[in-house]
């Protein structure tokens, strides 16, 4: 982490992409990380039954079903935030349907801005993950908060709503600690050679996350040195309970 290039968050720079960690610790001192669920596919009737995508919208069907951080491009259709706090930002909103969420809200640990409440979005790391992607890391101190908006695994919060709010994208988000992202990450290997995690998550997770969460509890750091198992991303998560989200006028879906 400390040789990762710092991002400028109050400017446009030239990544692409964002993805976004947002994680807390719960009252036994345990790390959660909040992750969102890409639909699996054929989970999604579009309103143009000519489409060939039937799956999560504007992704690789390889991806399908799988779970990562929040994230894509910064640019999108006529939006075109004004820096990478605020794509970051809008990323984070839509993909776990938290309307309410604004850039300015957020708290910049580095800098004085906003105040740092409990129930605030606290960035506390911005920096390169590749040279497509700008990488945030945000804390929420407040751990009942976090859990209602993300849920503790198996337990989820979404549906059609977060369909919509991410653009036929997402369906579920969720919060995870290590052990789970490990277990449900080797089960999956095990029996498909697949990821529950996103190849390209996972690895942020290894490269970046843990060496920074690490810096904050030597526990942490001597469990989880190693990261978790990940292989390339090659077909879709295959889930023999899924919904069908229909799409009934542009971008609604139910």
């Amino acid at each position: 982490m400390a040789q990762s290039k710092i991002i400028k968050v109050f400017e446009k720079g030239p990544h692409a992409n964002t993805s976004s960690v947002i994680y807390t610790r719960d009252p036994d001192g345990v790390f959660r990380f909040a992750l969102c669920g890409k639909l699996f596919a054929k989970s999604r009737k579009p309103l143009d039954s000519n489409k060939a995508n039937t799956g999560p919208a504007g992704t690789d069907l390889k991806y399908a079903g799988k779970w990562g951080f929040f994230g894509g491009k910064k640019n999108k259709g006529r939006r075109s935030p004004k820096h990478d706090l605020e794509a970051s930002v809008n990323e984070i909103r839509d993909e776990a349907n938290i309307p309410s969420l604004k850039s300015t809200s957020v708290s910049v640990s580095w800098m004085a801005r906003s105040p740092c409440g409990p129930q605030t979005l606290n960035l506390l790391k911005a920096c390169e993950i590749n040279p497509s992607t700008a990488g945030f890391i945000y804390f929420i101190q407040d751990s009942n908060y976090f859990f209602s908006l993300f849920p503790q695994w198996p337990n989820t919060r979404g549906g059609a709503d977060i369909v919509t709010s991410s653009c036929g994208e997402i369906d579920l988000v969720s919060s995870f600690s290590m052990e789970q992202l490990s277990s449900l990450q080797q089960t999956e290997i095990a029996g498909d050679n697949n990821n529950f995690v996103i190849s390209y998550c996972a690895n942020s997770l290894n490269k970046i996350v843990i060496p920074f969460i690490s810096e904050k509890s030597d526990e942490f750091k001597r469990k989880w040195a190693n990261g978790i198992q990940v292989v390339s991303d090659t077909a879709p998560r295959q889930c023999n309970l899924q919904s069908l989200y229909t799409e009934i006028k542009p971008g609604v879906y139910v």
